[in-house]
């Protein structure tokens, strides 16, 4: 398999996407990219964000109806989403 190259905008992107903390959509990743770096497109940061879940450097979450999230713990632990304003946590276990 080809690895991908390391771009500005990756770098960018996941500088940006660490800070957050928050298991951030891709959209809410793009709105704080987007704050500081204009230049920097919606697709490439979704497409960024895409490529690392499918690599293995984030965690892709599916959650119920919501837009999916991102997580940058990779360890085995579980998550749990607020109903009233959709904020997601880890919970880790004791194994």
């Amino acid at each position: 398999m080809k690895k991908k190259r390391n771009t500005v905008q990756k770098g960018i992107v996941f500088e940006v996407f660490r800070e957050m903390h928050n298991h951030p959509s891709a959209g809410m990743v793009y709105e704080a990219v987007h704050a500081r770096y204009p230049e920097i497109s919606k697709a490439t940061v979704y497409r960024i964000l895409a490529d690392a879940a499918l690599e293995g450097d984030v965690l892709r979450l599916k959650l119920s109806d919501a837009d999916d999230r991102y997580d940058v713990t990779l360890d085995k632990h579980y998550h749990i989403v607020c109903r009233s304003c959709g904020a997601v946590a880890d919970v880790v276990t004791k194994v």
